[in-house]
């Protein structure tokens, strides 16, 4: 999903860049140039999940009761996702809040979507879009 970010920082390509999507703070790794970009700067990215941590079916569908949709700081570019599948073809996607994500899954059951679920993102990336 393209998102349009307000570029804050870059320590360099694939390393630790800050961005700002619907409002919320982003640590991410700057696969999209940010030495280019000057703070305030406004730019279109697309997030996605550079690394997720191994969880299991049940810890992933059953963190996620009240069926929140956001993205949850942990340390740097790490976040704890929340959020809603609305797709299993040809991945399964979450939305989750700011973004839609591909969630560490894989299903063909129709019945997952609309399901919250939650699981960790170790590295969350951010790609330029041109």
């Amino acid at each position: 999903m393209i998102s349009d970010a307000t570029f804050i920082s870059s320590e360099g390509d694939y390393l630790e860049a800050q961005i700002q999507v619907g409002g919320q703070r982003l640590i991410v790794m700057d696969c999209f140039g940010g030495e280019d970009y000057k703070t305030g700067e406004q730019i279109e990215i697309e997030l996605s999940v550079g690394l997720a941590a191994d969880e299991c079916w049940d810890a992933i569908f059953s963190a996620n009761p009240d069926a929140q949709q956001c993205l949850v700081p942990q340390i740097g570019w790490c976040y704890r996702a929340f959020g809603i599948v609305e797709a299993i073809d040809p991945e399964v996607s979450v939305h989750v809040g700011i973004a839609t994500l591909i969630a560490p899954i894989e299903t063909n059951d129709p019945q997952v979507i609309g399901q919250p679920i939650a699981w960790t993102i170790q590295r969350l990336d951010a790609h330029s879009i041109l």
